[in-house]
């Protein structure tokens, strides 16, 4: 039985941590459309060079690698448990 609550917890933390990326994009998305609508206005805007957009996006992207990570541990804790049982 603890097996399965084992398994629900792991579960739930992969959804929380799926919400929470989705969260993240939803909010990059925003952040996107207003950068666009700003930089038609601001050209000199320091947030707008590409040397900052460039650092943006492979911060963007660690955070997505290290998702995946952590879907992959959660995944595999998760296969444990099947496995054991």
């Amino acid at each position: 039985m603890s097996q399965c609550t084992d398994v629900d917890a792991a579960i739930k933390r992969l959804e929380n941590k799926i919400d929470a990326q989705n969260k993240a994009i939803a909010d990059l998305k925003k952040k996107q459309e207003q950068c666009c609508q700003n930089n038609n206005k601001n050209l000199s805007n320091k947030d707008n060079t590409l040397e900052a957009r460039v650092q943006r996006l492979e911060s963007y992207c660690n955070s997505i690698e290290q998702l995946f990570k952590d879907i992959q541990q959660t995944v595999k804790t998760i296969g444990s448990f099947f496995k054991g049982g």
